[in-house]
């Protein structure tokens, strides 16, 4: 499936407490941001033929993929035109005062950096929508059982879509869904969250280390 189909259905998917970044627009989107926006960044991200490197995390957050369209990456690394194959926005996403940042994207894209890898690098998330606690969108919370089940097709395409990369999971929910398509085997890493970034640094270098990149 090409690239474009495969956003296209991904953009397509409708939920309840869930906001799909590709396919809904967001109240607090500019006329340089929403889904259409995102599509293209998303379609840009992904269109990298043999990466290194696929790290498959939980789910989109509302301070990153739920407005920049890609997962661990924020309005503010878009707008530094510091993400690998992808033009940077003609102006702001959001209509926030600031531009949108947010930690985990930050930490997990200087250490791809700092060990050269990020060029080589896509992302992909067991649960590709952003799931919130209904009625306030700007949170975030750990999909069902249910929804990453739903969601597991996408999952699947997106490892036969680069079936000679390593992969990596990132925390324990992407991990369970790697299972469930018996890919037992890929190493876990620790979230940078909530005082992991060290031990997110230490394991991707030792993975990388490994796996000879």
């Amino acid at each position: 499936m090409t690239i474009e189909r495969f956003v296209g259905r991904v953009a397509a998917v409708r939920l309840p407490s869930v906001f799909n970044p590709w396919g809904q627009r967001s109240p607090h989107d500019t006329s340089a941001g929403g889904p259409a926006a995102r599509r293209r960044h998303l379609r840009a991200h992904l269109s990298i033929a043999d990466p290194a490197l696929l790290i498959v995390g939980e789910a989109p957050g509302y301070r990153g993929c739920r407005y920049s369209g890609i997962p661990f990456t924020d309005e503010r690394k878009l707008l530094a035109g510091a993400v690998p194959r992808v033009a940077p926005p003609s102006g702001r996403l959001t209509t926030f005062p600031l531009s949108l940042a947010e930690l985990t994207a930050t930490i997990m894209w200087k250490a791809l950096f700092d060990f050269g890898v990020a060029e080589r690098t896509v992302f992909w998330s067991a649960f590709p929508w952003h799931p919130f606690r209904s009625p306030e969108q700007h949170t975030n919370r750990r999909p069902t059982v249910q929804e990453l089940e739903l969601a597991l097709p996408f999952l699947e395409e997106t490892l036969a879509r680069y079936p000679d990369t390593h992969v990596a999971t990132l925390g324990r929910v992407a991990e369970w869904s790697l299972r469930r398509l018996g890919r037992a085997t890929s190493p876990v890493l620790r979230h940078p969250a909530n005082g992991g970034a060290t031990a997110f640094r230490t394991g991707l270098h030792r993975l990388l280390r490994d796996y000879g990149l």
